[in-house]
C-alpha cells in the first residue's frame, strides 16, 4: 500500500477517496465567506431611508410625497436630532414653490419656538419666509397672522409667540380669530382675558349686548307679566314671567327684531315642537307678529349659569342630569341637528 492511500485511509477510513467522508477531492473546496467589511452593514438601507426622510418633506402633500399625516410624523421623529434643521429647511423651500398644508407650518413653526428662534416661527406661520421679515416691520395693529394660518392650533401658537415678543395687540387679535370660530378653545378665553388686561381694556359687562330691547312689564297682545331678565344673547332676551291667565311661570323670549326676525322665530318653534320630549324645553306660545315666544320656565337656569355663580357642589350627582342630557342630545343628533 503506497503512504498516499495509507494517510487517505487513516484520514477519511477505508473507503478512501470513494467514500462519503473523504469527499470529492477533484471539486475546488468553497470559498471562505467575505470578511465582515465586505457584507453589507445590518440594517443599512432602513439607515439611508432614515436619513433620507427630511428630503421627502419637501415634496409633502404632493403626488407621489409623503401624506400630511407621514410628514408630521417625519417631523416627530427627527426632533431633537441633528436631522431637525434639515427638515425644517426643506418645509421652508417648499413653501417658497406652493402652498404648504397647515398642520406642516404649525409642526415646524413649533420646533423652531421650541429651539428659541420666535422670530422665524413667526415667519413660517404668516406666510411665506421671502415676506416674512417685511411683515414682522410693520407696525403691531389687530388681527394676525396677515397671511397663511387659519387652523386653530396655529392661531394660538402664533399668539403665544406675539405675545413672547411683545406684541400684545397681534396676540389679542389672533386669540379673538380663535374665539370668533371655537369659543371653548382650551385656554383661549384666559389668554384674552390677561391679555385685555395687560392693554388696560375696560371689563365688559357680562351678559349684555349692545342692542337693546324695550318691553313693557305688560307685554301686548299676551297673557304674561314680566318680572326680571333672565338671559340675553344674540337673537333675544328672555324674562321670567307669569302667565295671568294660568298661574304659573314661564320663559318669555323676545327677539331683538320685534317682528322682522319672524322666520327664526317659526323655525325655534317648531323645531322645539317637532322634538318635544325630556330634555326639550317646551314652547307654550309663540306670537311671530309681534316677535316673541313663551317658553317653560327652567327655574334654575343653565348648568352655565350655576357654575359662573359658584355652586358646582350644586350639580352634583352628576348623572342625575348628565344622562338624560346625554339621551336627549343622542335624539336631536338623530333627527340631524
Amino acid at each position: 500500500m503506497s503512504l498516499w492511500r495509507r494517510l487517505r485511509e487513516r484520514f477519511f477510513g477505508r473507503g478512501g477517496a470513494d467514500s462519503p467522508e473523504a469527499g470529492d477531492w477533484s471539486t475546488p473546496a468553497p470559498e471562505p465567506p467575505a470578511s465582515g467589511a465586505d457584507l453589507p452593514a445590518p440594517g443599512l438601507d432602513a439607515a439611508a431611508a432614515e436619513a433620507d426622510e427630511p428630503a421627502r418633506l419637501r415634496r409633502a402633500g404632493t403626488q407621489g410625497g409623503p401624506s400630511v399625516d407621514e410628514a408630521i410624523a417625519i417631523l416627530r421623529r427627527v426632533r431633537g436630532t441633528q436631522r431637525e434643521t434639515d427638515a425644517v429647511e426643506q418645509v421652508l423651500a417648499a413653501m417658497g414653490e406652493r402652498a404648504v398644508p397647515d398642520p406642516l407650518r404649525v409642526a415646524c413653526a413649533d420646533i423652531l419656538a421650541a429651539r428659541g428662534d420666535e422670530q422665524g416661527a413667526l415667519r413660517l406661520l404668516e406666510g411665506s419666509p421671502q415676506c416674512a421679515a417685511a411683515t414682522l416691520d410693520r407696525e403691531a395693529g389687530p388681527p394676525a397672522p396677515a397671511e397663511g394660518i387659519a387652523s386653530t392650533a396655529g392661531l394660538i401658537l402664533a399668539a403665544d409667540l406675539y405675545a413672547s415678543t411683545g406684541q400684545l395687540p397681534r396676540a389679542l387679535g389672533s386669540i379673538e380669530r380663535v374665539l370668533a370660530r371655537e369659543i371653548d378653545a382650551p385656554g383661549a378665553r384666559e389668554r384674552q382675558k390677561r391679555w385685555r388686561a395687560a392693554l388696560g381694556a375696560p371689563r365688559a359687562s357680562p351678559g349684555r349686548l349692545d342692542e337693546a330691547t324695550m318691553i313693557a312689564p305688560a307685554a301686548s297682545g299676551g297673557p304674561f307679566r314680566l318680572l326680571r331678565e333672565a338671559a340675553r344673547g344674540g337673537a333675544g332676551a328672555v324674562y321670567e314671567a307669569e302667565d295671568e291667565v294660568l298661574g304659573r311661570r314661564v320663559g318669555f323670549k323676545v327677539y331683538h327684531g320685534r317682528g322682522h326676525d319672524r322666520g327664526h322665530l317659526e323655525r325655534e318653534a317648531r323645531l322645539a315642537c317637532a322634538l318635544a320630549g325630556p330634555g326639550v324645553v317646551r314652547v307654550l306660545d309663540a306670537d311671530p307678529g309681534e316677535g316673541w315666544i313663551a317658553l317653560e320656565w327652567i327655574a334654575r337656569g343653565s348648568v352655565r349659569d350655576v357654575l359662573c355663580a359658584g355652586d358646582a357642589a350644586a350639580l352634583a350627582p352628576i348623572g342625575r342630569w348628565a344622562r338624560p342630557l346625554a339621551r336627549a342630545l343622542a335624539r336631536v343628533h338623530g333627527h340631524g341637528y
